[in-house]
């Protein structure tokens, strides 16, 4: 057998970048061989390996043959085939390069697709026509250039990618690997995920994809609402911790009807509730109508109560200001969470149970409507 370092390991590694995962592929092998050396086959659809020792991913040089729609819509095969074959199914020619790993070291550069050439002049080119066989390479795509913002798109590759979307082929990702990676683009610590997003509207995925136009809503009558959501991404990952940006970025932009279900936490989806319901009550001008408004968004977010809801809440509201989006500000916020957790149970030592709680809520209210 013949053991290549693949991908994303090669690119990093001539960018002088930080390499954190390293792929291999093995040519000239079996399952069996790769079972009897020690390895762990790991997945049914494709032929991928755990070595023993490292845990690191070895896979048999493959092709892919689509075959129909979706990720079950193709058949693999490993006979005969050699790196460069291998290298040709990738998505990007910066990804499509491989070391050859011998006892004394890492060999040459094998680059058939001109990758070192794209790397230098900054442009991210689809490898071959390989490329439409996974549509979401073209997410993929704006991911790359979000995160290599310097770097621009070879024409051909975003005709391609434009043609893909209008076709329809996006539709058949499923919505979590669509979470999955605007998260990625959400946690890098590098590139401007403003591009990410601006690219993709700018190649019509709100027009022709279900997932954008149900998280986002459909063409913007105005180009100020697409510029507030570029302009959201990038100042929420400045301003929110990794864990929270994704949420707080779909809660802030997203669609108002839309709570996010598929691949996402229950807190996105508390924080999507809590904020339009803290909007809501912002644009409220009568006092008593947006005290009532107000008071029904405390006792959803409890500020009283343990956890991160509120705190997201406020964090989310901090990042609307920065956008000069209306909202219930951030600061009064934290007024109000001071004034109601003033009230205690001890201030009522002669009630208990159900009058109790009609006491507390009653004073709660009372300090809210005060409080504004």
């Amino acid at each position: 057998m013949k053991i290549y370092l693949v991908g994303g390991a090669v690119r990093d590694e001539i960018l002088g970048a930080l390499i954190k995962d390293r792929d291999w592929v093995v040519v000239d092998s079996s399952p069996e061989e790769m079972i009897e050396a020690g390895f762990k086959q790991v997945g049914a659809d494709f032929p991928v390996f755990l070595h023993p020792e490292t845990g690191e991913e070895y896979a048999l040089a493959r092709v892919e043959r689509k075959t129909g729609d979706g990720y079950h819509g193709f058949t693999v095969d490993t006979k005969g085939v050699t790196i460069e074959d291998d290298l040709s199914r990738r998505d990007l020619t910066i990804n499509s390069m491989a070391r050859e790993w011998t006892p004394e070291g890492l060999g040459p550069i094998i680059d058939p697709f001109k990758g070192q050439s794209d790397l230098q002049y900054k442009e991210l080119r689809h490898t071959s026509d390989a490329f439409i066989e996974d549509p979401l390479r073209v997410v993929r795509l704006a991911r790359f250039a979000a995160r290599y913002s310097e770097f621009c798109i070879a024409p051909e590759t975003e005709r391609l990618a434009i043609k893909m979307i209008k076709e329809g082929h996006l539709d058949h990702i499923p919505y979590e690997r669509y979470w999955a990676e605007m998260q990625k683009v959400m946690v890098d610590q590098y590139g401007d995920p403003g591009r990410f997003f601006q690219l993709l509207f700018s190649w019509g995925v709100r027009e022709n994809v279900q997932f954008f136009h149900d998280v986002f809503g459909g063409p913007p009558k105005y180009e100020s609402h697409s510029n507030c959501i570029y302009r959201t991404a990038n100042i929420t990952k400045t301003h929110v911790k990794e864990d929270l940006r994704l949420s707080v970025l779909v809660a802030i932009v997203g669609r108002q009807d839309f709570l996010p279900i598929m691949g996402s936490s229950t807190e996105m989806v508390k924080l999507h509730a809590n904020l339009w319901a803290a909007r809501k009550a912002g644009d409220i001008s009568n006092p008593t109508q947006r005290a009532e408004a107000t008071f029904e968004l405390m006792k959803i977010a409890k500020p009283w109560g343990e956890g991160p809801h509120y705190d997201n809440l406020v964090t989310a509201t901090r990042v609307i200001e920065m956008n000069a989006v209306p909202a219930l500000c951030s600061h009064r916020l934290e007024v109000l969470r001071l004034a109601i957790n003033q009230v205690k149970a001890e201030q009522f030592p002669h009630l208990q149970g159900k009058e109790l709680g009609q006491a507390i809520e009653a004073a709660r209210r009372k300090a809210v409507e005060t409080t504004l």
